[in-house]
């Protein structure tokens, strides 16, 4: 995996962030966060299926996710994943050994991860708990884990929908937070549940300290804002749509043609 995008990707990445620019009112904060360079972990809530796409329309440096296995194996998907090096998680603890070594090697390549530690989509302002992966690759690699608020994408893209609406969306990266590096295989499950403890408060201490949406914000906008969103959307919610009808692993061809056929 590249330190840096290949030249047709950045241009391709560059169209579809003028796209997200354009049909979202995007406020990104704290992008000085992410390391220019080495390996960095960033873990963040993850309210809307819309976080991972803007993470990596926003981040100039290659980010690579953990995918859940039923995702990743999409015979639509896959390919999207593979070209942007997505690792897959396995729901067998002896198959998520093989995720956590990929991302580890990757951590220690000098790549950047992004994960979204519920493993889930939840509602934005809880986050109820963190999986203990995130803890395990800080603590294995002693890479700086970037903490990221999002606000907005489940506003915009709620579970259910079969699109986005243009709307506001806040992503607040933060200072980072570094744990020792852990040479001890398999380390002690005291030290992985006092890092994880640490990483969930401290996810929550910064959604708390990020404004939420408030309903209505949208309507603020100026008439070239709404413009640019109508005209960027032509595009972006026929994409998000066949994003959501295939998301679904069992959905059957039929809907899917379905789907396919009304971007045409």
């Amino acid at each position: 995996m590249r330190s840096e995008h290949p030249v047709i990707v950045r241009k391709v990445l560059a169209v579809f962030r003028a796209l997200a620019r354009g049909f979202f009112r995007l406020d990104v904060r704290g992008l000085e966060h992410i390391p220019a360079h080495g390996g960095a972990l960033i873990a963040g809530n993850h309210p809307s299926v819309l976080d991972g796409i803007l993470l990596l329309l926003l981040v100039e440096r290659p980010v690579r996710f953990l995918v859940a296995e039923d995702m990743y194996n999409h015979h639509f998907l896959r390919p999207l994943f593979r070209l942007m090096g997505a690792i897959p998680v396995y729901r067998t603890r002896e198959s998520n050994g093989d995720a956590l070594r990929a991302a580890v090697e990757a951590l220690e390549g000098g790549q950047v991860i992004g994960i979204f530690p519920e493993s889930t989509t939840a509602y934005e302002g809880t986050l109820p708990q963190v999986r203990r992966g995130v803890a395990l690759l800080a603590l294995k690699t002693g890479v700086p884990v970037v903490p990221l608020s999002i606000r907005g994408t489940a506003e915009s893209f709620p579970s259910g929908a079969a699109a986005p609406a243009p709307g506001v969306v806040r992503f607040q990266f933060y200072a980072p937070i570094r744990y020792v590096r852990m040479a001890v295989d398999p380390i002690p499950e005291p030290v992985v549940s006092t890092a994880l403890t640490d990483i969930h408060g401290e996810l929550l201490q910064r959604l708390a300290e990020t404004p939420r949406v408030i309903k209505g914000e949208a309507t603020a906008w100026s008439g070239m804002k709404r413009a640019q969103a109508a005209l960027c959307g032509v595009i972006v919610v026929p994409l998000a749509r066949m994003l959501t009808a295939t998301a679904n692993p069992s959905l059957d061809p039929v809907r899917l043609r379905a789907a396919l056929g009304r971007l045409s």
